[in-house]
């Protein structure tokens, strides 16, 4: 009996804790993005996010009314990382869940060259 009760007492902490890492939601935030001619850029992020598993889906984008489809999403642990396609380019997205907080950096791959920013982002209740 005490086995049982240890056995589901340990799956509930771990179903418990799974829920707790789920980043589905909306996210409002800014971004910081360094151009490639050393300029530096404020900008606003909005992200909509639905995660299965380790299978990250759903929209990313500067506000709500401009999303672009998020690509090769997956979730390990607290980390997420996906794609995300602008016009003519592809833009690489890794970022640390804490809490209502995602926070990571960005890499841009522009026609006119490389492009790095960091992102901070909390969820929209």
């Amino acid at each position: 009996m005490a086995k049982l009760q240890t056995t589901l007492t340990l799956a509930l902490l771990l179903a418990g804790s799974m829920l707790a890492g789920d980043v589905t939601g909306k996210w409002s935030g800014t971004v910081i993005m360094k151009t490639p001619d050393g300029n530096v850029e404020h900008q606003p992020a909005w992200m909509s996010l639905k995660q299965a598993g380790n299978v990250l889906t759903g929209t990313a984008g500067p506000t709500a009314e401009r999303q672009s489809e998020i690509k090769e999403g997956k979730v390990d642990g607290d980390q997420l990382e996906f794609k995300v396609m602008v016009e003519e380019s592809v833009v690489m997205i890794k970022l640390r869940s804490e809490g209502d907080s995602l926070k990571g950096d960005a890499v841009i791959d522009t026609p006119d060259g490389k492009m790095t920013a960091s992102m901070d982002l909390k969820r929209v209740p």
